[in-house]
């Protein structure tokens, strides 16, 4: 039996962290960085305001959304990265 591996972040939220990249003209960056810390945060926290990038809008999910138990959370983060 072959096991499926889900791609990496990464290729996951391509779009989601391009346009966040194309957004985060301007901010300080630590070297070796391609976002600012701000920009991040945004990613793995999330944002009320959508991002927009090449004339689309791309809605970063805000954690606030998520339900509140761990065993509730941990069940919808598994329903929705699959």
């Amino acid at each position: 039996m072959q096991e499926t591996i889900k791609p990496p972040v990464e290729v996951r939220y391509q779009a989601e962290l391009e346009a966040l990249k194309n957004a985060d003209k301007g901010e300080k960056k630590p070297d070796n960085w391609q976002m600012s810390p701000k920009a991040v945060r945004t990613f793995i926290l999330g944002s009320d305001k959508p991002v927009k990038y090449q004339r689309k809008s791309y809605q970063i999910k805000n954690i606030s959304e998520m339900p509140r138990s761990s065993s509730d959370a941990l069940s919808h983060w598994l329903e929705t990265a699959a």
